[in-house]
């Protein structure tokens, strides 16, 4: 039974193969006493139960009612459904983005220009799995040295922990970087946490939307960051 029914709704489905069961039954049976009293009333007095002693069965409106309470359930679970299998597509559409395999770091923006989904949509995913602490958000320092200089590594060098630098000490990075003749750069990052397990299965409910990788790759191949990088 979903923790997320009503105790009305709770109540109801508990008596569904009950012929009968005193209130303290039904009170051990649930953590809120105070609402399970209340709900019991209400039920009795809308005829849905019969109370006597203290003893309580099902009621004249009792068949009615569980019916209408199993198809708002089912509705549910089927809105439940789809927002789960929606979520493994947005999560699958992210990871495409993470072109090098398990090297999770991409620039915010490049998220939500990429994706192919409402902005508010990608916000309200990456605030639910940030919270699963799938992804973390991090405002990100980076130097790049211009083409015509000789670099001994890749053209991009993080600073990460920005967030433990005061203001004075991210100015002093900063001028140590364009002294050097580099471009220096202050963006917010996106980095994932995401298990190889995770990875796989959220590639295996986008495989088949072909038409949101198309997408993907193609945003990809204009952005800066994928050009550069």
């Amino acid at each position: 039974m979903p923790d997320e029914l009503p105790i009305p709704a709770k109540i109801i489905f508990y008596f569904k193969d009950k012929r009968e069961a005193n209130e303290n039954d039904v009170l051990d049976s649930f953590r809120d006493a105070e609402a399970v009293k209340k709900a019991l009333s209400t039920l009795v007095n809308k005829g849905v139960l019969l109370e006597k002693e203290g003893a309580y069965k099902q009621g004249p409106l009792f068949e009615p009612m569980r019916k209408k309470m199993q198809e708002v359930y089912k509705h549910v679970s089927e809105l439940d459904k789809e927002r789960e299998i929606n979520e493994w597509i947005i999560r699958g559409s992210l990871l495409e983005t993470f072109f090098i395999p398990y090297r999770q770091f991409l620039p915010l923006d490049l998220v939500y220009e990429v994706l192919p989904f409402e902005r508010k949509e990608i916000e309200e995913f990456l605030m639910r799995e940030s919270k699963r602490g799938l992804v973390v958000l991090s405002k990100i320092l980076s130097r790049y040295m211009p083409p015509t200089q000789i670099f001994s590594s890749s053209p991009f060098r993080f600073y990460r922990n920005l967030e433990n630098l005061s203001a004075e000490e991210i100015e002093k990075v900063k001028e140590s970087w364009r002294v050097k003749g580099e471009q220096v750069y202050e963006e917010d990052f996106l980095f994932g946490h995401y298990s190889e397990e995770v990875v796989d299965k959220a590639k295996s409910y986008l495989s088949s939307r072909t038409d949101i990788i198309r997408v993907i790759k193609e945003r990809l191949l204009r952005h800066r960051f994928y050009q550069i990088y």
